[in-house]
């Protein structure tokens, strides 16, 4: 399949709807380009698939992505083809059928993209394997490559299998990509991968949409029922330490009026699939969860992460409260902390056999109860963390801003329409926009994921709407310019939108508001 876009940058428009590349994406791009290995760590949201897919568009033959869980590779996979790019799956959710018919399509030259678990990569029959070989390989992309890491927080045996890649496929160029990786982590994974001559790219690990907060766990059931009264039509994840929790805490928010799952390794895989497919689709707003539910998720309009118990370390932490404003819109993480909480993780950190790797998990702990105990800015401590220095206080946590901590949960009265904090950076977030039409283009939007049997997400995201509901474009030339709107989308959905957008200027007597947009930087986006 050839593309009629010729540079990185031209894709990204034509394809994707942006106009301009964010932290170091245009650098990683142009080194996966010149056949480098690419060792990159971006911020979750910071647009790391961008860095593989524009390539994969651009070279001649197979982009090939290892990734660690089927609801991802379904959700990219979705997402892609919304925007006109072959690309397909292949793992255990696939009927022998299905999976037959992808071989075909593999084999006929017909994909850019395939996406797979390292499993099925390397798995017995080495079928997989073989059929690669056979086609043009012009690409690997590792994704979630701290997994391939005993010093990771979500090591995962079968990605050490992933070092055959270079042996095995010795002229094709790998392309690692992580959100949360430490020092020591990165060092790992660069050699287990073996990636010795790779280029390396660290962008900033700083969120700066998400607001921090850290409470005590007194009172946290009705701590948490206030958080979410304020946020009855907003989407969320709640994390427990345990299977039982998450169905205990789950039946009581249900309960109470809210609508929410549990999530846990302990459900049959039919639960597990509906309570996922319910969330993506905005049919249920809370998921309770265990850690098994979240890593790879890519729903863009999660509004706060609320963690009800320890995570073990901060790595876990940031990656977690990461899936929180993926679109760059603002979103929470609030965290209820209690010193027993420390002492139970205590028990899991000890690795049977291997002093040093308990002494790095005991350590990982300590700086996790340190983080919750601080008196000094949640932003500061978790970007030092990672190596990166903050610049000044953040004015976007509960330390910095003490007045957004009402009843304890670090919120005073929402602004649906601006953000606080360093989000106030981020443009088309601090002008004003039309709720009345926002709400009527979300209809629209999942009216339109039904119609492709997509979650809506994946049509636009809310970052997009908030664009138009901003702007109010009034032409097609002029909805070109609103961020998520690549040329197949304005093909597939631009009419309708335009249509609603335009009834709406006409029954409230507005004129179209894109001539301020020349002089607004673009609103940050999930890229």
């Amino acid at each position: 399949m050839s593309t009629p876009a010729a540079t990185p940058l031209a894709v990204l428009k034509n394809y994707f709807g942006y106009d301009a590349f964010r932290l170091e994406q245009q650098a990683i791009i142009d080194a996966v380009l010149g056949g480098h290995d690419v060792f990159a760590l971006m911020p979750t949201g910071g647009g790391k698939s961008l860095c593989y897919q524009i390539p994969a568009l651009l070279l001649p033959g197979l982009t090939v992505v290892v990734s660690p869980l089927i609801a991802l590779m379904k959700d990219q996979v979705d997402a892609l083809r919304v925007n006109g790019i072959a690309a397909a799956y292949l793992n255990s959710s696939l009927s022998l059928e299905d999976q037959r018919a992808v071989i075909k399509q593999l084999e006929r030259g017909e994909l850019k993209l395939l996406y797979t678990a390292p499993e099925r990569l390397f798995g017995r029959d080495g079928d997989v394997l073989s059929l690669l070989k056979r086609v043009q390989v012009s690409l690997f992309a590792i994704d979630e490559a701290h997994c391939v890491s005993q010093w990771g927080h979500d090591f995962r045996p079968e990605y050490l299998g992933l070092a055959r890649l270079k042996k095995e496929f010795a002229h094709v160029p790998v392309i690692a990509l992580t959100a949360t990786a430490d020092d020591l982590t990165r060092k790992d994974v660069l050699e287990r991968l073996g990636l010795h001559a790779a280029r390396r790219f660290v962008s900033g690990f700083d969120r700066a949409n998400i607001h921090y907060a850290v409470v005590p766990k007194q009172q946290s059931y009705e701590r948490l029922l206030g958080f979410l009264a304020t946020r009855k039509n907003e989407s969320g994840i709640i994390y427990t330490l345990s299977r039982q929790s998450t169905e205990t805490l789950a039946a009581k928010l249900s309960a109470d009026g809210f609508a929410a799952k549990p999530y846990h390794a302990g459900l049959d895989q039919g639960s597990k699939n509906k309570h996922q497919e319910l969330f993506q689709r905005d049919e249920v707003r809370i998921i309770v969860a265990t850690i098994a539910f979240g890593m790879g998720i890519d729903k863009s309009n999660v509004r706060f992460v609320v963690h009800m118990d320890l995570p073990k370390n901060l790595e876990s932490y940031y990656q977690e409260t990461g899936r929180a404003g993926r679109d760059g819109l603002r979103s929470d993480a609030l965290l209820f902390y209690s010193g027993g909480d420390v002492m139970k993780l205590k028990r899991f950190a000890e690795v049977e056999g291997n002093p040093e790797q308990t002494r790095i998990m005991l350590a990982k702990l300590w700086q996790m109860a340190d983080f919750c105990k601080s008196t000094t800015c949640r932003r500061q401590q978790l970007l030092a963390y990672f190596g990166e220095q903050a610049k000044g206080e953040c004015a976007s946590c509960d330390i910095c801003a003490p007045e957004l901590a009402s009843f304890g949960v670090g919120t005073a009265s929402r602004k649906s329409s601006s953000p606080r904090g360093p989000s106030s950076k981020v443009g088309a977030q601090d002008l004003p926009y039309e709720h009345e039409l926002f709400e009527a283009l979300r209809t629209l939007r999942r009216a339109c994921a039904e119609r492709e049997g997509v979650p809506a997400y994946i049509v636009f995201s809310d970052a997009t709407l908030r664009e138009l509901a901003t702007y109010l474009p009034l032409s097609l030339e002029a909805m070109r310019r609103i961020g998520g709107f690549g040329d197949v989308k304005i093909e597939r959905y631009g009419k309708e939108f335009l249509q609603a957008i335009f009834s709406y200027c006409a029954e409230h007597n507005l004129p179209t508001r894109m001539s301020k947009k020349a002089d607004v930087p673009r609103a940050v986006k999930r890229w």
